[in-house]
């Protein structure tokens, strides 16, 4: 008879490696389920603190004399929603904070991007936000709103670069082009362009630095610190609105208006208004008379 011997340490050596090779897919579907899951997790429970806030009925525990507004996101509207000086609140949180300090109101902020934002004011997730009449394509605040006293002046430009400054001169020039705007902001006259919207006044400057519009509108402050960041040379061509600012207030909180509007008075009349603008580099000077 004969007799063959097989190599079976080849066997063996085959059966080790096809074991490790199931080991090796093992480990990978494990670590790909368990990565599955850590995402689903991160989906439902880490979501972003605008997120959150979006859905946040803020006054189910405040006491009744508890305002909340919108303060924007971390790149919003320099120097009012946040400072050009990392670390230091801007223009909206240190009036809030005075007004607060000189009232028996409570005024907290919340951080949602404007589209977001203004959805939140009309449903009552937050009380007011900070509005100009000249903003508004019919000049009011709209139904259901009150206006505080003026706090201060805003001037809003058609924005353009060096180039294209001898094409716009006035208002009617801009009418039919495309104008890079925030969404969610007010236009008065938005039906006489195109609006391009983004999320960020940095966005916007960066956009016409690449020549994706020839026109923005920017508040002026707002617009210089952007230019200046992003080294763009842009001419304030035509002036868009200019108006005081007041806290549009929805009306079931109307109420509290009277002791608004002493404190703002105040303010004004000790010149906190005013230092603290110039603490964000605004130099104005504050009306103490009633404004339209």
């Amino acid at each position: 008879m004969l007799l063959i011997n097989y190599p079976r340490h080849k066997y063996r050596q085959r059966i080790t490696f096809l074991g490790q090779g199931f080991v090796s897919y093992f480990a990978i579907v494990v670590l790909a389920l368990l990565l599955t899951c850590v995402v689903k997790a991160a989906s439902a429970n880490g979501q972003t603190q605008v997120e959150k806030e979006s859905n946040i009925n803020y006054h189910k525990q405040a006491a009744e004399n508890t305002l909340y507004f919108d303060l924007g996101l971390a790149s919003g509207w320099v120097p009012y929603q946040r400072s050009a000086e990392p670390g230091k609140p801007g223009v909206y949180a240190e009036l809030m904070q005075s007004i607060s300090e000189r009232s028996n109101i409570t005024i907290r902020p919340v951080h949602l991007p404007p589209k977001r934002a203004e959805k939140a004011l009309q449903t009552g997730l937050v009380d007011f936000d900070f509005n100009v009449l000249e903003w508004m394509e019919d000049g009011t605040p709209g139904a259901g709103f009150v206006l505080s006293e003026p706090l201060y002046k805003v001037t809003e430009y058609v924005v353009t670069t060096n180039e294209h400054t001898a094409l716009f001169k006035q208002k009617s020039d801009y009418y039919g082009h495309a104008i890079g705007t925030i969404a969610g902001y007010f236009y008065y006259d938005a039906d006489k362009f195109t609006r391009v919207d983004f999320l960020s006044e940095e966005a916007l400057i960066e956009g016409l630095a690449m020549g994706r519009f020839k026109l923005i509108i920017m508040e002026e402050h707002a617009a210089k610190y952007w230019a200046n960041e992003h080294d763009v040379d842009i001419v304030l061509a035509v002036q868009h609105t200019k108006g005081p600012v007041r806290m549009r207030l929805r009306q079931e909180k109307a109420h509290l208006l009277p002791e608004l509007n002493r404190a703002i008075s105040t303010l004004k009349s000790d010149g906190t208004i005013r230092r603290i603008l110039a603490s964000h580099g605004i130099q104005q000077e504050v009306s103490l008379s009633h404004e339209r």
